[in-house]
């Protein structure tokens, strides 16, 4: 990114870098205000109500495309995948973030985010969908001394 001499704030990069950070703030946002709720509720009930809350939200945006999809056409490797992210991926995931802030502090718990990225490389060094260079140990590395 450094060495990119086309920067410019109405490129497309640059909305992207707003969304990130967006991201970033609505996570710490969330993280914080979980760690309140949880003193009166239990992990479960308050990642139902944030997924129905969300839902609410994205609704009106998604739900052209959502109707939009021919379902009869997913292969049965396509349907495992789409419930393994639905329930794994996104709502196990959040469960257990929720109860990690509840068992530890949301600095903690929010800090295993930013491990995903040296995971995700691992992993897929370990199936074969990429390969080991050296520049991603050092990656891997920033990261952790970011921790």
């Amino acid at each position: 990114m450094i060495l990119d001499h086309t920067f410019s704030l109405s490129s497309d990069g640059f909305i992207g870098d707003l969304l990130i950070m967006l991201n970033a703030s609505s996570f710490a946002f969330h993280l914080y205000y979980v760690a309140r709720l949880l003193k009166k509720y239990k992990a479960t009930t308050v990642t139902a109500f944030m997924f129905m809350i969300g839902f609410v939200w994205v609704l009106p945006v998604g739900y052209s495309e959502f109707v939009a999809v021919d379902w009869s056409s997913f292969t049965d490797k396509a349907i495992f995948a789409l419930v393994f992210v639905v329930l794994f991926v996104t709502i196990a995931n959040y469960i257990l973030t929720v109860w990690a802030v509840q068992n530890s502090s949301s600095t903690l718990a929010g800090s295993y985010i930013y491990l995903q990225p040296l995971l995700a490389a691992l992993i897929a060094i370990a199936l074969g969908m990429d390969v080991l260079t050296w520049s991603k140990p050092g990656f891997g590395l920033l990261i952790v001394l970011g921790l």
